[in-house]
């Protein structure tokens, strides 16, 4: 997965690790598909209620 291949470049070149970096990289590398699965599927539900 391309998403992957990014946040892996992304969280090994950072210089500071501590662990409230850690902590804010694992929400947004968990967050955002979440958030975007989450999106999706209001958007999918509100479509077929108004097609009904």
């Amino acid at each position: 997965m391309t998403y992957t291949k990014i946040m892996n470049v992304w969280l090994s070149v950072e210089p500071m690790k501590t662990r409230t970096t850690n902590a804010i990289y694992a929400g947004i590398y968990f967050g955002l598909p979440i958030f975007w699965i989450l999106l999706t599927a209001y958007f999918m539900l509100r479509l077929t209620y108004f097609r009904n």
